[in-house]
């Protein structure tokens, strides 16, 4: 029987396959998605927020001003286009604010001068007191302050988008697992599956992402891997109007949001062996937990009981910065992963910006530096 051939071939069917899916199907490309439908997508908090998840600052300093403005305009983009979608698909969503609780002066210093920076880029930042902030009927004397970043934070049904995406997208869904690829030198990609479904492509996208370095194994000491946790908890106290704030504390350490039933809460890292980097599979921390209650009740003034944890595995690029792009050497299979907890804002931004690059004549050069190129020296 004669082998199906693709334009392009996606493996991975998280937010980041699925938006590429959706953006390249729409540009006429024939689209295959390999990949079961437990994604680490799946795993999220169903927290979606504009910008970076750690503060201007830490991009700016590591990366200079513009490209820190580029990178946070580009996280907002993928918020809005979330949500332009969620609204037109009726998956069901809520948008609010995207904040910064302050717990200390360093903090406090870093926050003015992230204001500062961010106001310079034109973007939107104010520093309030905690009294006139969005959550000020429920903070803590912890807080010093808040640092708000506008109106790009929102709780989304995860599930509900992801479901929308596949089913308004034409392309050919294949749930199954990438075993390997070959190249013929001047002739298509051939791909094998775990269940032996054999196909070729013209090009190839990795989106699986903690999977990519089984495929493209100069990344394995870029794309690192990292354990972490998040866990719903109840709350004892009506916060209805605060449902689609997203927040985040002691530079990023901390962080969570409020969905309709109960509070997300995760972070705290670093009470792991090597703050879970290198880590081979996802792994429950009951320490982490009870600390992150505990952490929770110094924030805010209610305490709720947990209700589930969800541990999880996913990328940390070495240089913090999102790996998006052709591989070096190997223009026609191209990689999108290490979002650094913005995954469902940057991977819905990830697969605009590669269906762009892929089908456009004079393609975008705007975010080269987010190319696996970058990494060539290791």
């Amino acid at each position: 029987m004669r082998r199906a051939h693709f334009d392009l071939a996606i493996i991975g069917a998280g937010i980041t396959g699925l938006s590429s899916a959706w953006h390249s199907t729409a540009k006429g490309l024939k689209v295959v998605v390999v990949g079961d439908y437990s994604s680490t997508s799946l795993q999220s908090a169903s927290l979606l927020s504009g910008g970076l998840s750690d503060n201007f600052t830490r991009i700016a300093t590591a990366h200079g001003s513009n490209l820190a403005a580029r990178l946070w305009q580009f996280g907002d983009r993928g918020f809005d286009g979330v949500v332009a979608f969620a609204k037109e698909h009726r998956v069901p969503y809520q948008p609010n604010r995207r904040l910064r609780l302050i717990v200390n002066e360093h903090e406090l210093r870093e926050a003015e001068q992230a204001v500062k920076l961010m106001r310079a880029a034109k973007l939107f930042a104010a520093l309030v007191d905690k009294d006139a902030s969005p959550l000020a009927s429920v903070l803590s004397e912890r807080s010093l302050q808040v640092q708000d970043d506008g109106p790009r934070g929102a709780w989304i049904a995860v599930d509900g988008l992801l479901a929308a995406l596949r089913a308004r997208s034409p392309a050919t869904y294949i749930d199954h697992r990438l075993v390997n690829f070959s190249k013929e030198a001047s002739g298509p990609l051939l791909c094998t599956t775990d269940k032996g479904t054999e196909f070729s492509c013209e090009m190839l996208l990795l989106a699986c992402h903690d999977h990519i370095a089984q495929f493209v194994p100069q990344l394995a000491t870029a794309a690192i891997t990292y354990a972490d946790q998040w866990s719903a908890m109840s709350l004892t106290s009506s916060c209805t109007e605060h449902i689609g704030i997203v927040w985040s504390a002691f530079h990023g350490y901390e962080w969570g949001g409020f969905c309709p039933e109960y509070l997300v809460a995760g972070g705290n890292r670093f009470l792991r062996p090597l703050a879970g980097v290198g880590a081979k599979r996802a792994e429950h921390s009951a320490k982490i937990e009870e600390f992150t209650r505990e952490q929770l009740a110094k924030s805010f003034s209610f305490t709720g009981k947990t209700i589930r944890t969800t541990a999880l595995l996913d990328i940390w690029p070495c240089d913090e910065l999102p790996l998006i792009g052709p591989m070096y050497g190997e223009e026609r299979i191209l990689v999108a992963c290490g979002y650094m907890n913005n995954g469902l804002a940057l991977g819905f931004a990830a697969g605009e910006y590669l269906a762009n690059l892929i089908t456009s004549t004079s393609p975008d050069n705007a975010l080269r530096e987010l190319w696996p190129e970058r990494l060539r020296s290791l």
